[in-house]
């Protein structure tokens, strides 16, 4: 999607005041952890309860990451018209959500455009359906999958990357990759300032496996010469949306191709795979 985005940024940043803003509690020790079980007797029995609801509630919005989904259930992003759908994310978990106008101006590059009154009144009608229901779905999605390495990707489309700048461990017969044991820290924006952020990701999916030592000798050897490219797939969940533009999400699965040359190089050949 091209458009003169403008002051379209500013435009998502002005929902941050609809986000939820949750801040996690300490954890306490467990000789001094207050009980899970709310006191339901005496006066407060009815508050005590109305508590224990809210909370349970309140975690039922935001569900945890579930590894065991089927992989078929992820909805592979389609990045044509560039990252527009990271921005759909965002404001499809906003309360309340964004007006009419606020959503044809991030959504629709006709309406957003057009300079004439009359006409931007009448776009309306065939502009505004369809954007409701790309939110509707999206809402109703939390679990995606996003290609990396695709250098050869849509003009800003969101492409993380996996590098291998770490020797191969032989305590742990793994390759770690992006430099640190917590390696999903960096944040991926599209133009409208719209974040996509993996930090919720545990350290597990930090490190490649291999175990076979004819392969390990092969990756280490392009490693050490810059001739490694990795490509593949995330998948991931939408665990919650921050300040109405950072989508904060968690790996559950990583499909990695190895090729025996960089991403960029148009002979690279996949010579192994893996599946975290």
């Amino acid at each position: 999607m091209k458009l003169k985005y403008g002051s379209l940024a500013l435009a998502v940043l002005c929902l941050a005041g609809c986000g939820k803003h949750d801040t996690p509690a300490a954890t306490p020790s467990t000789a001094n952890a207050p009980s899970t079980t709310p006191d339901t007797s005496g006066s407060n029995a009815a508050a005590a309860q109305a508590f224990a609801d809210a909370q349970k509630a309140k975690e039922a919005e935001h569900p945890k990451a579930d590894p065991s989904v089927p992989l078929a259930n992820y909805t592979q992003l389609d990045q044509a018209d560039g990252p527009v759908w990271l921005t759909y994310i965002a404001v499809s978990r906003v309360s309340p959500l964004p007006s009419d106008e606020e959503k044809l101006n991030m959504f629709s590059p006709k309406y957003f455009n057009e300079p004439d009154a009359f006409k931007k009144h009448d776009l309306i009608a065939s502009e505004l359906p369809p954007i409701q229901q790309n939110l509707k779905r999206y809402a109703d999605q939390s679990y995606y999958a996003i290609k990396f390495g695709d250098v050869a990707g849509p003009n800003g489309a969101i492409s993380p990357n996996i590098f291998f700048s770490s020797p191969y461990d032989f305590n742990t017969q793994s390759f770690q990759f992006n430099s640190a044991k917590q390696c999903w820290t960096m944040g991926y924006a599209n133009n409208q300032n719209v974040v996509l952020d993996f930090s919720n990701t545990g350290s597990d999916e930090c490190a490649l496996k291999v175990t076979d030592v004819d392969t390990a000798k092969k990756i280490e050897q392009l490693r050490a010469t810059a001739k490694l490219g990795a490509k593949g797939i995330l998948y991931f969940h939408v665990d919650d949306v921050k300040n109405g533009n950072r989508v904060m999400a968690t790996i559950t699965h990583i499909h990695i191709d190895l090729y025996d040359a960089p991403a960029w190089d148009k002979r690279a050949q996949i010579f192994t795979s893996f599946d975290m």
